[in-house]
């Protein structure tokens, strides 16, 4: 996928641009697990803490889908791992509540709120 991106970067494609629910090109790479494309994108100024219409960001996207690899490189790169999106939920909540345990004991190491709850 990365080279795709690439090529379309390369003609000229703005990363920046959403669709109608707010997604950036960055969300969407981060939520498929596609960590090349979230580096290439971040190496191109991706903003990290974007968020779309309902306040899904990167980490959230990537910790609710079990990409472990894709949070612990936007963790290295400071994005926030305990904002929460319009409802309450957190990269952690997400993580918890799909079973995705790796990704649950990273954000813990990295000293996300284990008390924290959503809108429910």
């Amino acid at each position: 996928h990365v080279e795709v991106v690439e090529f379309l970067v390369d003609k000229g494609a703005d990363i920046t641009v959403a669709n109608n629910n707010g997604v950036v090109p960055v969300l969407a790479a981060a939520a498929d697990g596609h960590l090349e494309v979230v580096k290439f994108l971040v190496d191109k100024g991706a903003n990290i803490m974007v968020a779309s219409n309902d306040g899904w960001t990167s980490v959230l996207n990537a910790a609710a889908n079990g990409h472990l690899e894709v949070v612990k490189f936007l963790a290295n790169k400071d994005a926030d791992i305990t904002v929460a999106n319009n409802d309450g939920l957190t990269p952690v909540l997400a993580a918890t509540a799909e079973g995705h345990v790796e990704v649950v004991e990273f954000l813990v190491e990295k000293g996300a709120d284990i008390t924290a709850a959503d809108n429910d």
